[in-house]
């Protein structure tokens, strides 16, 4: 990329400086610019004072060295010229004058340019001492790990772009990693693979088989096999035994001894007891034995002190009961509950009961009937000694007649033509006297025929039978009817 953004306001090369008036003077004498080597052609003719002939396609490089407002005049003009046919050498030297005027302000500065310069800006040298801005490019393309980037500036005053390439800028490898790992182990070798990736793109960049050699057993807790308990009084055993974790292979093994454990004594406890009481002491044997192995430890007698009297519940005797009319007495004694002796006694008075007066009870009754009152004595008596507490008659009054279901009696019955009658009576159900009587009649039940029956005559003229009905109940003809032959 050019530095020439950057330059002194003098451009300094080895050829001598002019400015820009020096070099158009110049131009303008020589027909051509400064170190430029024109072809024969236009060095032996040309229009004008030295001036080279101007043809129309370099008249269009001079329009877009001069800028893209000179090449949009050129268009125009170009345009122009292509419809005057026979004009043709007029337009372009007209055109020609017009590019050489817009193009001057495309290298127009208030500074010297050395011959170099001016070539360098006259043929779009993007080297040259051009105004890029290089803060914004007006094309750019990132340059990655393995490809080159590209990025485009342009001259503010004349608008020629230049190009730069990006170089790519590698790989940035990461910290190795491990893969596809096989940890090793006591009995087996392992592996790996070591990776090295770009930290950017992600590309792999080496790989590397590694070998990891077996490992040393790795020791566990010891362990305890074959444990012998000890006694009280004997020593016990036991064996360590160390392995490896992984494999399980033993790595060691060691006795060692545990020391006898002592008896440990139990609470005491009482045997051969002899119970005091309140009239001697008494006795026992404290004893101590090993919880563990159960031996006797020690033995001691012990002495219980006798007992104090146990009252029991107080008893009577020498009893005397009292009456409904006279009290009673008797004797309160209390004695020991184990040995019997007695405690205390005392006499205790008993208040006469009182009469206990019984339910009433009915004596002397006398029933009253339907028709007549009765009477009865009604007695309390005491319910202790059964002396009579009262007496006093009582009257009930008569039951009278309680009547009964209704019964008939005196029927006579009813005929085909006579009526009939019955009598209705109630009797008392208590007593069996009559209490009321009433007479009913029933109506005659009327005849009632019979199917016709066939009688034969006694012969009369033309006549077959006679048809007769009878009464069914009674029997008696209610009709008769010839039938002729």
């Amino acid at each position: 990329m050019s530095d020439r953004m950057h330059e002194p306001t003098e451009y300094r090369s080895d050829t001598e400086l002019i400015t820009y008036q020096e070099y158009n003077d110049l131009y303008e004498e020589l027909g051509f610019p400064p170190e430029y080597n024109p072809p024969e052609d236009e060095q032996k003719g040309g229009e004008g004072p030295g001036r080279p002939k101007t043809g129309f396609w370099q008249l269009l490089v001079s329009a877009f060295r001069g800028g893209g407002a000179v090449l949009c005049a050129l268009a125009l003009i170009g345009a122009l010229a292509s419809a005057h046919g026979s004009a043709m050498g007029q337009t372009s030297k007209a055109l020609g004058e017009h590019v050489e005027a817009g193009k001057r302000p495309a290298i127009l500065r208030e500074r010297g340019y050395s011959a170099g310069a001016f070539k360098q800006l006259w043929d779009g040298d993007p080297d040259g001492p051009h105004d890029y801005d290089l803060t914004a490019p007006t094309r750019y393309s990132e340059a990655t790990c393995t490809e080159d980037g590209a990025a485009e500036y342009v001259c503010r005053e004349c608008g020629t772009v230049l190009s730069e390439v990006l170089a790519a800028k590698g790989h940035d490898p990461e910290d190795p990693v491990h893969e596809n790992e096989v940890e090793a182990t006591c009995s087996a070798e392992g592996s790996y693979e070591e990776v090295v990736y770009c930290s950017v793109c992600g590309e792999e960049l080496s790989r590397e088989a590694v070998q990891v050699a077996v490992q040393p057993h790795t020791p566990g807790e010891a362990t305890v096999e074959n444990e012998v308990e000890p006694g009280c009084e004997t020593e016990g055993s036991r064996e360590l035994v160390t392995c490896c974790v992984y494999c399980g292979t033993e790595l060691s093994r060691e006795t060692e001894s545990i020391p006898a454990a002592g008896h440990k004594a139990a609470a005491a406890v009482r045997e051969n007891v002899k119970a005091a009481t309140c009239t001697k002491t008494g006795s026992y044997q404290e004893v101590v034995y090993c919880s563990v192995c159960h031996e006797e430890l020690s033995r001691t007698t012990r002495t219980i002190a006798k007992t104090s009297h146990t009252r029991a519940a107080a008893v009577k005797e020498n009893e005397v009961a009292a009456t409904c009319t006279a009290g009673g007495h008797y004797d309160e004694v209390v004695y020991c509950s184990q040995c019997k002796t007695e405690l205390s006694r005392k006499t205790v008075a008993t208040s006469a009961l009182g009469h206990s007066a019984g339910s009433a009870k009915q004596e002397n009754v006398v029933a009253a009937t339907c028709e007549a009152g009765g009477h009865y004595d009604e007695v309390t008596y005491c319910t202790r000694c059964n002396t009579e507490l009262s007496r006093k008659t009582v009257t009930t009054a008569a039951l009278g007649h309680t009547a009964g279901e209704e019964k008939k009696e005196n029927i006579d019955a009813a005929t085909c033509t006579d009526k009939g009658s019955y009598e209705l009576a109630t009797y008392c159900t208590r007593c069996g006297k009559e209490v009321s009587r009433t007479y009913h009649t029933t109506a005659a039940k009327g005849h009632n025929p019979g199917s016709p029956v066939r009688e034969r005559t006694d012969g009369a003229a033309n006549v077959a039978y006679e048809e007769v009905v009878y009464c069914t109940r009674c029997g008696a003809e209610l009709s008769r009817r010839p039938v002729k032959e």
